[in-house]
């Protein structure tokens, strides 16, 4: 074998049938390309002798897969996928088998031409299964299909075996495998994405053998598997329908009017067969007439022989009579013979028509046979046209209904822009008019602003002027009436158009006031906790709360003499300082408390740890100062600027790391709050509790914020955790596991995109080679980010502040978590805000396997629980992308 021959995958699912699989995997044992492995998938199945099944493939190697539970077609295709390692990869069913020259064929395509999947035709075999004698025989065996590769006919028509193709690895993981949202026709699904990037090289060429068995083994028979089949098809066209073309639609028509077509020359055929068969029939009775004259014959021959032998008796009797009894003789065996040929000739006439016969029953059966699959596959395209024709229906009723809406909208506005201008017409000659007004007021003003000279020695002038004044306020007044009763009028107008228009108009009002009021929130708490003001406040309440403890003599002390020497100070203050000293310096702060108030509700279902409780053992930092930051952080070049890098200056904001490290178990800790700790665009502060042990490090004892003696669940301890802190003061808090692997700067290029996709939640990906619970939070390539509406609870999440009072604090019904990301989806949805994953900053969770430390049947019971009294989203519905950026 050349040592640049390519390793070919051969990924085998099976369930519960040993014998069949056995010689599925001599098949593969026979292949006359060798450099192939068996990835082996047991769907939940009954329990296979390994060893047994790597003698019958001798020196190609076997890789087992054995899942817990019956998982479906497309999620074992996945899970083999997974455990190969070939640069192609086929699937063997184990009721199929291949030829000798299956793998060889296939993989002489791939490397030769510049494609990524070949394929070849298949044989389909008919087979009975004898319980008792444990045999199987084929009854009939065909060429199953032969087509050249046609996107469009793949559309209609799943006319190509799995079994007869060959994958190239990049192709299945460019699409992610098998859409395990199918139970059958996942193979269909998957060679439509495909096909519609990729074309396919047919190879005319039977290499393997698809078998089909009796209704009582084979599943597909059944009535239960059509109806699954048929919403199964369903399902294939909802999903694709976007490819189905006017020109496809146009020949699925044709093909119905063919099939009619087809239909009735079969029945023409049928009536000719019975005009046949009434022909033969004919034939066969005057064949009964015949065969009764030719008995009638033989009677009367043997009659014949019995008077011969009386004539003989009297030949005996009387010689001179013997010459013409003779004579008579042989003219009557004369006749004989020539009766005998016509039997003969009679006797092959009735056997070719008896093969005849024959002959017309084969070709009636056949006929039977292809009507029966034009049937089914005109049921099949009728289904297809009548969805087809139930969407471009449904399609042209909501296009009515909004051509409709758009006319009386157009309507409306026309009416109200009429309105509107008479009013502006209207608002203009007021504000001439008042203009006009003003005017001669101020020329009234300018004549009464002269010298006090020249005003004593006109008094009586003024007198006038002002008697002059006082008829033109009368004459302003009766204006300003004339004015308020035309503003009457003009407001009845108005209120007739809002009382048409209110609906709408107070919705978008509602809107408008609501976005304009998050908007002004959102701006004055981000300049509040961007400003130094706010930072330098900060920190002088954590140096007051340590010198000057809350409820102690020394406050008492200190604040009374402030407001004795507040008292001293000169009342010629600004607004500012008289603040400070009606309240203290923290009225200096009220308007942002009551801003954050209104954001962060105080936590009030948990409380903070218990002192008290020997299982608990509070270690503080003995120093609560943020930790000083590094100025020489890399950021890469596609993410937002965090200002020069200093600390303290144009940060983006702060940030709570609370988690949970088992002390006693192998853990990434060190590396987990070195890394976190190297942020250069967010303060950060960490909080983390031990679990059944002492911290590694005195890195590790300066944040760690509690011990615990005993284990205990996860989200208990957090909201513990969590309840003891300030979170007003943070703008994210991010849930860290204690076992994950962080990317260089991950806070930073995690939190920046996070806040550019604007994700109240978020997690990142995690890397290939990580547990996972879900498939769908894998890192995709080529993805900066997606938004999605399922975000997992660990091991790495991060919560905005605007989410706290949806999410926190967590419901300790599911102490473990389980069941939390289907029914925060729910929640943000509700609340208007959004969700996603960052693939750009994947994390690596390989360093222990999930559910080691806890009883997985009380978690899933209490997830089962929780789920039933919580509103909350489905997987199909959770494991969605919304949007992707690139």
């Amino acid at each position: 074998m050349n040592r640049e021959a390519p390793l070919v995958s051969i990924i085998v699912r099976t369930k519960d049938r040993p014998i069949l699989l056995k010689k599925a995997l001599q098949s593969i044992a026979a292949q006359s390309y060798r450099l192939v492995e068996v990835i082996l998938v047991n769907d939940g199945g009954c329990d296979l002798d390994t060893g047994a099944l790597q003698a019958i493939l001798r020196d190609i190697p076997m890789h087992y897969e054995r899942l817990a539970k019956n998982t479906g077609r497309a999620h074992a295709a996945n899970a083999g996928i997974k455990r190969s390692s070939g640069k192609y990869i086929g699937f063997l069913d184990d009721d199929d088998e291949f030829h000798d020259d299956h793998v060889s064929v296939l993989v002489g395509i791939l490397e030769n031409y510049d494609y990524k999947v070949a394929y070849s035709d298949a044989n389909i075999s008919f087979h009975d299964f004898d319980p008792e004698g444990r045999e199987i025989t084929a009854r009939i065996r065909r060429l199953f299909s032969s087509k050249d590769f046609s996107f469009q006919e793949l559309l209609t028509d799943n006319y190509i075996p799995l079994i007869c193709l060959l994958f190239s690895r990049e192709v299945l993981e460019e699409f992610r495998g098998f859409d395990e949202r199918f139970d059958i026709y996942e193979d269909w699904d998957l060679l439509i994405r495909i096909a519609a990037k990729y074309p396919f090289f047919h190879a005319p060429r039977q290499t393997a053998e698809y078998k089909q068995w009796s209704r009582t083994l084979q599943i597909s028979q059944t009535p239960e598997f059509l109806n699954l089949a048929n919403a199964a098809h369903l399902k294939i066209i909802k999903k694709h329908k976007k490819e189905f073309s006017d020109e496809i639609i146009r020949d699925l028509v044709h093909i119905r009017r063919t099939i009619r077509d087809k239909d009735h020359h079969i029945r023409e055929l049928g009536l000719r067969v019975d005009e046949q068969r009434v022909y033969a029939a004919g034939l066969e009775k005057s064949a009964k007439e015949k065969d009764e004259i030719i008995s009638g014959i033989d009677r009367a021959i043997r009659e014949k022989e019995e008077h011969l032998a009386g004539v003989r008796k009297t030949l005996n009797e009387q010689e001179s009579h013997r010459t013409s009894l003779e004579k008579r003789i042989q003219e009557h065996e004369s006749l004989i013979a020539g009766l005998e040929k016509t039997i003969q000739e009679r006797d092959v006439t009735i056997t070719g028509l008896g093969d005849l016969i024959k002959e017309k029953e084969t070709l009636i059966k056949s006929l039977e046979s292809a009507a029966e699959e034009q049937r089914t596959r005109f049921v099949h395209l009728e289904t297809e046209l009548r969805a087809k024709l139930d969407l471009i229906s449904g399609l042209e009723n909501a296009m009515e209904e909004k051509d409709k809406k758009i006319r009386e909208l157009d309507d409306a506005v026309q009416e109200r822009s009429g309105r509107i201008d008479v009013l502006e017409n209207t608002l203009a000659e007021k504000e001439i008019l008042i203009s006009d007004i003003e005017e001669r007021l101020h020329e009234q003003g300018s004549r009464m602003a002269g010298s006090s000279s020249q005003i004593r020695e006109h008094l009586e002038r003024i007198a006038s002027l002002q008697n002059a004044i006082a008829e033109r306020d009368a004459r302003l007044g009766d204006m300003d009436n004339e004015l308020a009763n035309r503003e009457l009028r003009i407001n009845g107008l108005e209120r007739q158009v809002e009382e048409k228009d209110s609906y709408v108009t107070r919705l978008e009002k509602m809107k408008t006031n609501l976005e304009h009021e998050i908007r002004e929130k959102d701006t004055d708490l981000k300049r509040i906790y961007g400003s130094r003001g706010w930072k330098g406040l900060l920190f002088y309440y954590r140096v007051r709360d340590r010198l000057l403890p809350p409820n102690t003599s020394r406050r008492e002390f200190v604040k009374s003499s402030a407001e004795r020497i507040g008292r001293m100070v000169s009342p010629k203050r600004d607004n500012f300082t008289a603040g400070a000293e009606k309240g203290g310096q923290d009225s200096l702060l009220s308007p942002v408390k009551q801003k954050i108030k209104k954001i962060v509700p105080p936590s009030g279902k948990n409380t903070a740890p218990n002192p008290d409780n020997p299982n608990y053992i509070k270690v503080l930092p003995s120093d609560d100062t943020l930790v000083e930051r590094k100025k020489d952080k890399f950021i890469p070049a596609e993410m937002p600027e965090c200002g020069n890098g200093e600390k303290g200056e144009a940060t983006k904001g702060t940030v709570l790391v609370a988690g949970i490290y088992l002390a006693d178990q192998k853990n990434a800790i060190r590396h987990i709050v070195r890394e976190l700790d190297k942020s250069a665009c967010y303060d950060v502060v960490q909080r983390w509790i031990a679990l059944s042990g002492d911290a590694p490090s005195d890195e590790v004892q300066a944040v760690t914020f509690m011990k615990a003696a005993n284990p205990q669940p996860k989200f208990v301890l957090l909201n513990q955790l969590i309840s003891a802190e300030a979170l007003e003061h943070y703008d994210y808090l991010l849930i860290c596991d204690d076992d994950v692997i962080l990317p260089e700067n991950f806070l930073d290029n995690f939190l920046l995109l996070q806040q550019k996709y604007d994700f109240a939640l978020a997690q990142p990906a995690r890397t290939r080679n990580s547990f996972t619970d879900h498939p769908f939070v894998e890192q995709l390539e080529g993805l900066k980010a997606r938004r999605t509406r399922f975000v997992e609870i660990g091991p790495v999440l991060c919560i905005r502040r605007d989410a706290y009072p949806v999410l926190l604090p967590f419901d300790e019904t599911a102490h473990m978590g389980w069941g939390y990301d289907f029914v925060w989806p729910y929640l943000i949805g509700q609340a208007g805000l959004r969700m996603g994953i960052i693939d750009a900053t994947p994390v690596e969770h390989s360093m222990r396997k999930p559910v080691n430390n806890y009883n997985y049947d009380e978690a899933n019971s209490a997830m089962h629980k929780y789920l039933s009294m919580t509103p909350h989203l489905s997987k199909e519905e959770a494991f969605t992308i919304l949007e992707s950026y690139t």
